[in-house]
């Protein structure tokens, strides 16, 4: 039988983490990390602020042994031309994308904590910047600029199109939407077998590289 991985969930009272803990839940050892209400113990930590509460996190990672490390932190505030982000709002899309999720990883490797595995969860808004969600797309490509250039050799970043959660319940349907019980599946099925940059599904894949090619007037005319 397998050895259970030690699995630590920074973000863990997102919609999309609680599906995945669904799915692994019994099969592995499972270490939260939460702003949101939990019951704190020794698998299970509550922050207050994670810049704030940043050593308590790193203490909290430190005890657990090799562990696979998974950023599950998302916020969006903007979907142009129906919703411009407030000041407050633009600060927490940098803060929650990508402010959090870098200094807890610059910081284990700082203090050179033994870590199998990088995962977070980026979008496809970062394959190519557009007026609707700017800053959101800034936020996530940031971070995955920021991976890519440290020193982790064994990273992984997902980026997903539109999943199906509360978060994103005012933005239009597209054709790559997915539910959050599919996107935990993909996560389930992408952590051990993939390395680097990947997308859930051969369609996204294709579509992020038709907008990489298409020229910006005809991105806004589509409003894509």
């Amino acid at each position: 039988m397998r050895k259970k991985d030690n699995i630590v969930i920074v973000g863990s009272s997102s919609e999309l983490s609680e599906q995945f803990v669904k799915i692994i839940g019994n099969n592995q050892n499972i270490f939260k990390i939460s702003s949101g209400i939990v019951i704190e113990n020794e698998s299970c930590l509550q922050v207050k602020d994670y810049q704030d509460d940043l050593a308590k996190i790193i203490k909290f990672i430190q005890n657990i042994e090799n562990p696979y490390i998974f950023f599950f932190n998302g916020y969006i505030a903007e979907n142009r031309p129906h919703q411009n982000p407030t000041h407050d709002e633009v600060k927490n899309t940098i803060k929650i994308n990508f402010l959090i999720p870098f200094q807890i990883t610059q910081a284990l490797l700082d203090n050179n904590k033994d870590v199998k595995k990088y995962i977070y969860i980026s979008s496809f808004a970062a394959v190519r910047l557009r007026y609707k969600n700017f800053i959101y797309g800034q936020s996530k490509l940031l971070l995955e600029e920021y991976i890519k250039n440290s020193s982790i050799d064994n990273f992984l970043i997902i980026r997903f199109g539109k999943i199906n959660t509360k978060m994103s319940a005012n933005h239009r349907n597209t054709i790559f939407d997915i539910s959050k019980e599919q996107a935990a599946k993909i996560i389930e099925k992408f952590y051990l077998k993939k390395i680097g940059t990947v997308y859930p599904t051969i369609l996204i894949k294709v579509m992020s590289i038709i907008l990489i090619s298409i020229p910006k007037k005809i991105i806004k005319k589509l409003n894509i």
